[in-house]
């Protein structure tokens, strides 16, 4: 199935304790990753005012532009919008096909 998709990579940088949109709806998406490859632990979530630690936790990386915690959806795919919190700040990249 992934192989037929065309992919869309953005990296995104968080401010401290900023909400940030990191996908927008997409009723058509059947790939997620998300990855942080930035210093500062982040929460994603499906809530447009996202809580720092309610909701899937992804760890820092070790140093900035390393891999940090992630997380893969290829099958149930969430179409709906997907936001994200940190409080020292960080940057996420996020593929989606």
């Amino acid at each position: 199935m992934a192989d037929a998709l065309n992919f869309i990579t953005t990296v995104v940088t968080l401010g401290g304790n900023t909400a940030t949109a990191l996908v927008g709806r997409n009723i058509n998406r059947q790939y997620l990753a998300i990855q942080n490859t930035g210093t500062g632990a982040v929460t994603v979530t499906f809530q447009a005012s996202p809580v720092i630690g309610a909701g899937l936790s992804l760890d820092p990386a070790s140093g900035a532009g390393g891999q940090g915690g992630s997380w893969e959806w290829s099958a149930s795919v969430p179409t709906q919008p997907i936001y994200a919190i940190s409080s020292a700040g960080t940057t996420v990249v996020v593929i989606e096909g």
